[in-house]
Order: structure tokens, then C-alpha cells, then sequence
């Protein structure tokens, strides 16, 4: 299992793809342009708040490929449930940034939280494989980040944390 989940990793970094310094708002809006519209026709609310005018310095596709998994698993979590809706929202200081995927779920339940992102673990009947959050949480900890549930939130939160890097 470790041996594929490496693989899999491996893949996922896109090869010798350099770091580079990309604007926020640019990865936001190419990573909407792949689900909007899935949002949009099955009646769930998309809320974007502005994002900040500031680059990171990261692998734009695989940043992108973690917020577009955020997303889907809160379409997924959900698309059947009265008034849906999904938020994307930003906070920063001087130490973090910090993109927040909230959906209208309740949250997450204790049993799960701790099993949630190890590899091949899945609550998606016949449609997840279990190694969404797992890719995602490497892929920032490869960015010097983090990846991790709130608790704290009154809906199901997910952080995306990325360290102070001069922010531009």
C-alpha cells in the first residue's frame, strides 16, 4: 500500500515541475473553472470570497489539484441536502495563509477524523478510492504546508495553511 501511495505522490508532483511564484486569484479561478458548472446544475450555492492579491511560491497544478478535491468531496458530502452550499474563503497575516474550504455539512464525526486522511480510507460507497485527502495532505506538507479538518467550525472545514514565504 505504501509503495502505491508513493507512486501515486510521485505522480501527483508533476514530474520536474519547478516552484514558481503564482498569484491566489489565478489558481482560484482555473480550479472554479473545472467545477462551477457541476455546482451551478445540480443547485449548490458556490460562494468565492475575493481572494488576496498575493503570490506563493508553489506548483500552481497541485495546489489547484488539492483545492478542486476540497471541493468535490463537499459536493459529494452535499449534493442531496436541503439549501447546499460550499465556501471558499481566505484569511492571511503576517505568519499564514490560509485558504477554507466550509460546505453545509455538519461536520465531521469523531470516529472518522483521526482515519480520514491515511491512505485507502473512503465513506464513498463504489465511487472513492481513499486517496484524495491522502495526496492532498502530501502535497502541502511538499509545500512546507499543512492540510487539516477545523473541529472548531460549526460545518465541515478544511485549512490548506501555507507558511509566510514574502508575501508579494
Amino acid at each position: 500500500i505504501s509503495k502505491i501511495v508513493r507512486g501515486l505522490r510521485n505522480f501527483t508532483k508533476g514530474g520536474s515541475e519547478p516552484l514558481e511564484q503564482v498569484k491566489v486569484s489565478t489558481i482560484i479561478e482555473e480550479t472554479l473553472s473545472y467545477c462551477i458548472d457541476r455546482f451551478q446544475m445540480n443547485g449548490i450555492k458556490l460562494i468565492v470570497e475575493p481572494s488576496p492579491d498575493l503570490e506563493i511560491e508553489c506548483r500552481a497544478s497541485q495546489i489547484s489539484q488539492v483545492i478542486l478535491n476540497l471541493l468535490n468531496n463537499s459536493f459529494d458530502a452535499i449534493v442531496n441536502t436541503p439549501q447546499p452550499w460550499v465556501k471558499l474563503r481566505f484569511m492571511v497575516d503576517e505568519r499564514v495563509l490560509k485558504i477554507i474550504v466550509t460546505d453545509s455539512g455538519h461536520g465531521i464525526p469523531d470516529s472518522i477524523r483521526n482515519k480520514m486522511m491515511e491512505p485507502f480510507f473512503t465513506r464513498k460507497a463504489r465511487a472513492g478510492t481513499g486517496l484524495g485527502l491522502s495526496i492532498a495532505k502530501g502535497i502541502m506538507e511538499d509545500h512546507h504546508g499543512r492540510l487539516y479538518y477545523d473541529p472548531s467550525s460549526n460545518h465541515t472545514s478544511f485549512v490548506m495553511e501555507f507558511p509566510y514565504r514574502d508575501w508579494e
